[in-house]
């Protein structure tokens, strides 16, 4: 079933700077792309920006819409894994 997504996929996206629209393009991209495709042009993404001069102010953008994904549950025990010193600890270090 996987391949067939695959072959189905929204494809590359476009980035299209000149216009100003890049954010509505992402959205629009990915609406239309698979489960696999999104996870996949996000991992690369942040895998790059620890490679990469990169704003604050667009980090906390990234941060917030991962936060904003997970459910309270989730939240809940991320929270539970920073110490009082703001340190992230346990897992997935």
């Amino acid at each position: 079933m996987a391949w067939v997504l695959d072959e189905l996929g929204a494809g590359i996206p476009e980035a299209d700077t000149l216009t100003g629209r890049i954010r509505e393009d992402a959205a629009w991209w990915a609406d239309l792309a698979t489960p696999h495709e999104v996870e996949a042009y996000v991992a690369a993404g942040l895998r790059r920006i620890e490679r990469t001069a990169f704003c604050e102010a667009a980090r906390k953008r990234i941060f917030a819409a991962i936060w904003e994904s997970f459910g309270d549950a989730d939240r809940k025990a991320f929270l539970g894994r920073v110490d009082p010193a703001g340190r992230f600890t346990g897992r997935g270090r």
